[in-house]
């Protein structure tokens, strides 16, 4: 093919894709709480018709990924000779924030927007607390990871950088969430690689520094001294110490109370055959009674007939 008519093709097809860009404005939105904000989708070359059946909105959440449709509080309207439609939101709350992404319908293509970030946050004044973290130190790993958190502030209202052994340096900088829920809160979480060797020289001196409007928070690195560590060991000893000795105890006092215990059964049982013994011999002496008073009462009795029929022959005679 001769290389003008190469061209003229390239030229055609660059010309046909750029008449099909999906394009979105502002790249970009903060806004706060009971605000409203407006998203812009552009078809360039391309006029759009009606908005609700050619032009569709869906917010990604950054949290979670998952894709849902936006917010619709409006009827959305047509700009630049019709070729962009306009969504407006209103009354803005922190779930709104997030990306959007306009998505275009002409005949059987669907095209995507570049995305629109949003950020919503409270309208208080922005107040930034800072914490570094100690890292951990892994045997075999040849660098060192530095994390800084933000706290009541995202990525995009914030700059972050380091001072490392009185150096400058950036790192790089991401969300990140309170907790796993509809109710968390974005934060923004600084992190930066250092060798290990450098960590080793310039530990003691690492600072985060964080810059929002035209005010500056810093946290300095606070490693654990060598005083500490024999504090946290002598710590760790004496509660290790304590807790054998409680359970020492314990197993003496149960010990004890076991012996107490069948030493309180044997006496028991032998008062319990004591007591029957007893009862035994008084039912005894008891049955024996009874019979030495039954024999006397049949001597009685013989006796008193006796004199009752000596009586009767008496009178007979007489």
């Amino acid at each position: 093919m001769p290389v003008p008519l190469l061209l003229l093709c390239c030229v055609c097809v660059l010309r046909t894709s750029h008449s099909y860009v999906v394009i979105q404005s502002p790249e970009v939105i903060k806004a706060s709480v009971n605000a409203s904000f407006s998203l812009k989708c552009k078809r360039d070359q391309l006029q759009i018709e009606y908005c609700y059946s050619s032009i569709s909105w869906f917010k990604l959440n950054l949290r979670t990924g998952k894709l849902s449709e936006a917010r619709n509080t409006g009827n959305d309207h047509q700009e630049d000779n019709k070729r962009s439609c306009v969504r407006r939101i209103k009354n803005a709350q922190i779930q709104d924030s997030g990306t959007y992404y306009c998505v275009s319908l002409h005949e059987k293509m669907v095209f995507i927007g570049t995305g629109t970030r949003v950020i919503i946050t409270d309208s208080v004044p922005l107040k930034p607390s800072v914490f570094l973290y100690t890292p951990v130190e892994e045997a075999d790993a040849p660098s060192v990871l530095l994390q800084c958190l933000v706290m009541d502030a995202v990525p995009s209202q914030i700059s972050v950088w380091w001072v490392i052994g009185g150096e400058m340096r950036l790192g790089w900088t991401e969300s990140a969430w309170t907790r796993d829920s509809d109710q968390a809160k974005e934060y923004t979480r600084a992190q930066i690689m250092v060798h290990k060797e450098e960590w080793i020289k310039v530990a003691p001196n690492i600072v985060c520094v964080v810059k929002y409007g035209n005010q500056t928070v810093s946290k300095i690195l606070q490693l654990p001294s060598h005083s500490d560590s024999t504090c946290t060991w002598l710590l760790f000893g004496g509660c290790s110490i304590a807790i054998i000795t409680i359970a020492v105890v314990l197993t003496v006092a149960l010990c004890l109370h076991k012996e107490k215990t069948a030493t309180f059964k044997v006496k028991r049982n032998y008062a319990d055959q004591q007591e029957l013994n007893l009862r035994l011999n008084h039912e005894t002496k008891h049955q024996e009674k009874l019979k030495n008073l039954n024999a006397e009462q049949k001597i009685q009795k013989e006796e008193d007939l006796k004199k009752n029929l000596t009586f009767q022959q008496s009178k007979i005679t007489k």
